[in-house]
């Protein structure tokens, strides 16, 4: 049996300290402003006097688990929400089904 020594011998390194004020200062950020990617929260660091490079920013991210929030590709736009929310069901309300190519509009 083959026992890889990089793993037996593995210990995990510790997290420096101006690591940790960073992603304490990444996550009250976080919290008021879920939607900046790495970019926009590295000038938001630098308005804080943290300088940070965007690809540090975004391993901090990674290694907290955070990521910006907008609108994923192909997520429906908000006509289509009220769409399907508030018209399904009701042919009265919903414009695709109140014209005159529906069969209720002929006798």
């Amino acid at each position: 049996m083959w026992i890889n020594l990089g793993s037996v011998y593995y210990s995990p390194s510790s997290v420096f300290s101006l690591d940790l004020s960073l992603m304490r200062q990444i996550d009250e950020l976080y919290l008021d402003y879920p939607f900046p990617g790495s970019p926009t929260l590295q000038d938001l660091l630098l308005g804080e006097r943290y300088k940070v490079g965007r690809l540090h920013a975004r391993t901090l991210m990674k290694g907290m688990g955070t990521e910006a929030i907008y609108r994923r590709l192909r997520s429906p736009s908000p006509i289509e929400i009220f769409i399907l929310t508030f018209c399904a069901g009701n042919p009265l309300a919903d414009p695709l089904m109140s014209g005159p190519w529906t069969s209720s509009a002929f006798p």
